[in-house]
């Protein structure tokens, strides 16, 4: 992966109730890394929901100590650490592992290296490998 791969998924708008950090993950594993996946429609939204959506995504990955390019970062989210409540996609460029994410806070998607996750108040949860679209139920995906 290069910084140009990644350049035209940085800066794009957040908006909580439209295309928040859940919206923005799909968008990437699917436009970058060519996964089949896609959101409830259901799902909530807005305010509030973000505990409910962190904890949804593990639904989409199984747990994995060896992230590679693409796969989920489910992370506790600016003092929240009751539950994950933000999801970004790894990213290793180099030597240096890296999260797209998008929030407001962040003024929309940044890419972040790992060690500086702390600062933004980030935590991560864990990693997660996307489950194959053929292993879920469409009602999810």
């Amino acid at each position: 992966m290069e910084f140009r791969d990644i350049q035209p998924y940085t800066g794009m708008h957040y908006d909580r109730d439209t295309f928040d950090c859940a919206d923005f993950a799909i968008h990437v594993a699917r436009d970058l890394f060519g996964y089949d996946v896609t959101l409830p429609s259901s799902r909530p939204r807005g305010k509030g929901c973000e505990a409910h959506l962190a904890d949804a995504s593990k639904a989409y990955g199984i747990p994995t100590t060896t992230p590679e390019d693409g796969d989920i970062v489910l992370m506790f989210d600016f003092e929240d650490t009751i539950a994950p409540t933000h999801v970004g996609i790894y990213i290793r460029i180099g030597y240096a592992s890296y999260v797209l994410h998008s929030a407001a806070k962040l003024g929309g998607s940044v890419m972040t290296e790992m060690h500086q996750l702390s600062r933004l108040g980030l935590t991560v949860e864990g990693f997660y490998k996307w489950i194959p679209a053929s292993s879920s139920s469409s009602d999810t995906r």
